[in-house]
């Protein structure tokens, strides 16, 4: 197929919307080739043949080859065609410092399809990958797709992506660990069934002008992470954004269009940057089957100050403590991770498997789905307004913007039945001496514990949330949604804790998470 099948009419409007960020932030790929262009291998999976010498009349076979010919500066050269364990190559590919994998820079990699994968043992565990990367390494206009895995794995270094598509991977299109520092820009990423893009560990990328569309997540933040999010087209995934741990994600300048649940959902102890006083947001929130901002089951206030919302109130499609105003923001700012330097250690964290909700693809992207117009999504009935906080009008960057004064929104109710709610009991803020032996509570939200040998006193949470399990999938996704889960019995079933609470209303927040994944949840009153 030609390059129509992607880029047909999709490429006038990727280039209008990524404008000037894309502009420069292609310089700063070319920049990294030019730095590593002091030896060209050339690389052809018909003609070439891995005795050759790599020259242009001579290529490779192989990209396996080339990369063990090649040396810090070589940049390897990509003929048209399809890159497999059928044409020799051996999976996965390792992407060391000072190389450059070039393809169609033009042609955002069509016609450069790098498909398949193979067992990689990270700091985070067994993993199944296309391309592992590292250092100071650079990846332009190729197609990569891995049935099995991820497509692209980085966890040091600070990797240049640029202008690739990233289409078909059964889990993440690019995985981020570690204390890397990638950065991923105006590349494609399509029908990745896991996440398009996951950051974990203490990563700190910057990933911009990106459109991320069809994935069961579109962007993941876990754990310390620290990405910076800037002028993103995500849409049609069943999430656009998730971000939770502790991890602390910057976002400005987004479109997060047309995803099938919520726009940005904030879990745990996430705090997320959607834009403060001295710095709006910027983003653009447009027709999300579900809340523009969801944290309902987050501990943490979220500032998003300066974003635009298509509803005319927009109170209405946020849920949990939103600050609208930015006034929380020096607080905010003053706590996050800062980024990692390059002597830093890498993190080794264990990344929860992902969750596949979007459908496997049976065939390449068509030219319809790369069309001006988004993925249509037909909405999710809204729930009646339980809290209105008053509103102010004030102008912003992007136009006038509803303020709330109180920012706290109605909470979604559930997608299945889950147990009733439990009622909130008397308030009691008795602190309870901490007991001779670690209790297993799990996922505390922002209750403070402290170790029994420390002679303190802990809150003792009043709710916790049960979640019952039949398989490894379920655990994994309830790992996913709350870290620190576990399992545990109960009345002779096996069952897993998702967290326990001193409010109530954050425990029925995270059954209702859980209820909206499918998993069946339920609050009880611990003793």
């Amino acid at each position: 197929m030609g390059r129509s099948w992607l880029w047909a009419s999709g490429v006038g409007i990727g280039l209008a919307f990524f404008g000037a960020g894309a502009a420069v932030a292609e310089t700063a790929v070319e920049g990294v080739e030019a730095q590593a262009e002091s030896r060209t291998l050339f690389v052809h999976p018909e003609r070439g043949s891995d005795r050759a010498t790599g020259d242009e009349s001579a290529p490779l076979q192989t990209i396996t080859q080339a990369l063990e010919l090649a040396t810090p500066g070589t940049t390897i050269v990509l003929a048209p065609g399809r890159y497999s364990r059928d044409t020799g190559e051996r999976f996965p590919l390792q992407l060391s410092d000072g190389i450059t994998l070039k393809g169609n820079v033009s042609g955002y990699g069509d016609g450069i399809v790098i498909h398949g994968g193979g067992s990689f043992t990270s700091t985070l565990g067994q993993q199944h990958v296309a391309i592992v990367a590292s250092g100071q390494s650079a990846l332009q206009g190729v197609t990569l797709s891995n049935p099995r895995g991820h497509g692209l794995w980085v966890e040091q270094g600070a990797l240049r992506i640029g202008h690739c598509l990233f289409w078909g991977n059964q889990r993440d299109g690019v995985a981020i660990a570690g204390d890397s520092r990638p950065l991923v820009q105006h590349s494609r990423f399509y029908q990745n069934r896991g996440h398009g893009i996951s950051v974990a560990g203490s990563a700190a990328p910057l990933i911009r002008t990106n459109r991320i569309e069809a994935a069961g997540y579109g962007i993941a933040v876990r754990e310390q992470a620290t990405p910076r999010l800037l002028q993103n087209y995500i849409s049609g995934n069943r999430i656009g954004v998730l971000v939770q741990g502790r991890s602390r994600p910057v976002l400005r300048q987004n479109h997060i269009t047309r995803n099938r649940e919520d726009g940005v959902v904030a879990l745990a102890q996430a705090q997320p940057d959607l834009g403060t006083q001295g710095q709006p947001g910027e983003n653009q929130f447009d027709g999300n089957g579900g809340y523009a901002i969801n944290a309902g089951a987050s501990e943490q206030i979220v500032v998003a100050a300066g974003n635009r919302f298509a509803t005319a109130a927009p109170r209405l499609r946020l849920a949990g403590r939103i600050d609208l105003n930015g006034v929380v923001s020096r607080t905010a700012i003053a706590r996050q991770t800062p980024i990692p330097t390059a002597g830093d250690s890498i993190v080794a964290r264990r990344l929860p498997r992902p969750i596949s909700a979007a459908e496997a693809p049976t065939s390449r992207p068509s030219d319809a789905l790369n069309a001006a117009t988004p993925l249509p999504v037909t909405p999710a009935a809204r729930p009646a307004a339980q809290l209105r906080p008053a509103v102010a009008q004030r102008p912003g960057p992007l136009g006038t913007v509803t303020v709330a004064a109180t920012a706290i929104a109605p909470r979604r109710t559930a997608l299945r039945t889950p147990a009733p709610a439990v009622a909130p009991a008397a308030r009691n803020e008795n602190l309870l001496p901490v007991p001779t032996a670690t209790v297993p509570l799990g996922y505390l939200g922002s209750t403070p514990t402290l170790a029994a040998s420390s002679g303190g006193s802990y809150r003792r949470p009043r709710y916790r949330v049960l979640v019952n399990i039949y398989s490894t999938r379920e655990q994994a996704l309830v790992e996913a949604i709350a870290p620190g889960a576990f399992v545990t019995r109960i009345n002779g079933r096996t069952a897993m804790q998702a967290g326990a609470y001193h409010r109530v209303e954050n425990a029925n927040q995270m059954m209702q998470q859980l209820a909206r994944t499918g998993l069946r949840a339920e609050v009880l009153q611990m003793q």
